[in-house]
């Protein structure tokens, strides 16, 4: 006897396949999320999201900590863009020197902290014996003094690069050279100048309030330098001579073969970092009317180091970005400490901030927001 199979009915096999294609198989919430676990998706839907998600976390870090009531929305702003300005522009110095010659220059700020002296050695008219008094200086001198500032710290630096870098032959050793220039510098000022100097704003006088703050007209230049920097900066890397700097950088052989001079290039990108840390000096002897020695190493170095870290150490338009981040975190943290009455626990809570910034950034990103792979 030949058995027979049973076809299955029309309507049978309509809901048999209605069923195959509402349930097919590995296609449920559970078994999509297993698969992303299992085959990596996770992993890349997060890396390729990482800047997103990094940004997102610091803009509602920084509105969480405004929103807390010791804080001054208006003097974190103020603060945090004056301060990051002044890290900007040592930042720039130090993103320049690493993109262009692969060094981590730990003078950098000196080249600010000098110029600093020397304008006061002008000021002082060389005596020694007596300090800077504001109200004789104007505002043309103090503006005079910028191409001081600018001559003085070009000049150590290319001087620095000419007769120290260029002989050792390791980055290690670079960065010990320069942490022992800061010393030895800041060694002389002590000798020479004392414990604390006076210095000149540039200008006097609140210029506009701002969010129930007033705006300085020193936080007002000190803020249209930062731009013109920037704005010279970004064009000097669009023209030959910029593509010419970065690419004896990363090739200085075949930079060579088409007549451009490493040694060159180098003088160059030391000269501008110098010039950068010596306009930085001028500014920020201002901010607090009195300089000490070695203050821009001590009080601006680490913070300008962390905010090119955290925006990109060869990136230009990152470290700018980074520099102003970090500064209103700094200024948000000092807010914070003063308002909490914590002094005595955080003595230095702007380093303290950095210090934090520079951890967090090296752990999850260390290329930095805008930074790429050196």
């Amino acid at each position: 006897m030949t058995q027979q199979t049973k076809e299955p009915t029309q309507g049978g096999s309509g809901a048999d396949a209605a069923k195959d294609d509402q349930d097919p198989p590995g296609s449920s919430p559970l078994d999509s999320l297993k698969a992303m676990f299992e085959g990596g998706g996770l992993e890349s839907l997060v890396a390729s999201h990482r800047t997103k998600m990094i940004w997102g976390g610091a803009i509602l870090v920084v509105l969480a900590l405004m929103g807390l009531s010791p804080l001054n929305p208006g003097r974190v702003l103020v603060s945090g863009i004056r301060e990051g300005a002044v890290y900007a522009l040592v930042g720039l110095g130090l993103a320049l020197i690493y993109t262009s010659t692969r060094v981590l220059n730990f003078a950098q700020g000196e080249f600010g902290s000098t110029a600093a002296y020397v304008i006061v050695a002008i000021l002082i008219g060389g005596n020694l014996g007596r300090d800077v008094n504001p109200d004789e200086v104007t505002v043309t001198y103090m503006v005079g003094m910028a191409l001081v500032a600018v001559i003085v710290g070009a000049g150590l630096a290319v001087a620095i690069n000419l007769f120290i870098i260029r002989r050792l032959n390791s980055a290690f050793a670079s960065l010990v050279a320069t942490a022992a220039i800061f010393v030895l510098l800041q060694g002389i000022q002590f000798v020479v100048f004392g414990p604390r100097r006076t210095f000149p704003r540039i200008i006097e006088g609140n210029a506009f309030p701002l969010f129930g703050t007033q705006i300085s007209y020193q936080e007002v230049f000190i803020t249209v330098v930062l731009v013109t920097v920037a704005v010279l900066l970004a064009g000097l890397f669009r023209t030959p001579l910029g593509v010419a700097l970065l690419a004896s950088a990363q090739e200085p052989y075949a930079a060579s073969l088409y007549g451009v001079s490493p040694k060159a290039m180098s003088s160059l990108a030391w000269g501008t970092a110098g010039a950068l840390g010596g306009v930085a000096g001028l500014l920020a002897g201002g901010i607090f009317r009195g300089i000490e020695p070695g203050f821009m190493t001590t009080d601006y170095l680490i913070p300008a180091f962390t905010g090119a870290v955290l925006g990109g150490i060869t990136s230009m338009t990152g470290a700018v970005v980074g520099a102003l981040l970090l500064g209103l975190t700094v200024a948000a943290a000092q807010q914070l400490v003063t308002g909490y009455q914590l002094d005595a626990y955080v003595p230095n809570a702007p380093i303290a901030a950095s210090f934090l910034v520079l951890l967090i950034v090296l752990a999850v990103r260390p290329t930095g927001l805008l930074g790429k792979d050196a």
